[in-house]
């Protein structure tokens, strides 16, 4: 994705297992998110969100992913396989 005239605002590294969902929500004024993975993960958004083992958005630990999202969407990650960390990093005009 190209970035150009975007920067982030801050960041977020949420643990997350295989037997826990973790949660996150954006703020009022975020639109866009940048998730990048210690460990394949899988993500969902909604309110409230639900991320089981069977369902989400892969996100891998090589290619980073540009998501929009609503003002206070919630997201919900959950190991794919192992435990690691989501960095999610607002991203801001």
């Amino acid at each position: 994705m190209h970035t150009f005239g975007f920067r982030p605002n801050g960041a977020t590294q949420l643990a997350f297992t295989s037997s826990s969902a973790a949660t996150f929500t954006a703020s009022a004024t975020t639109r866009t998110v940048r998730l990048l993975s210690s460990q394949p993960c899988l993500v969902t958004f909604g309110s409230p969100p639900d991320a089981p083992a069977t369902a989400g958005m892969l996100v891998s630990t090589t290619v980073p992913e540009y998501i929009t999202v609503n003002p206070g969407e919630t997201l919900s990650v959950i190991a794919s396989s192992a435990s690691g960390t989501l960095n999610i990093t607002p991203i801001t005009k």
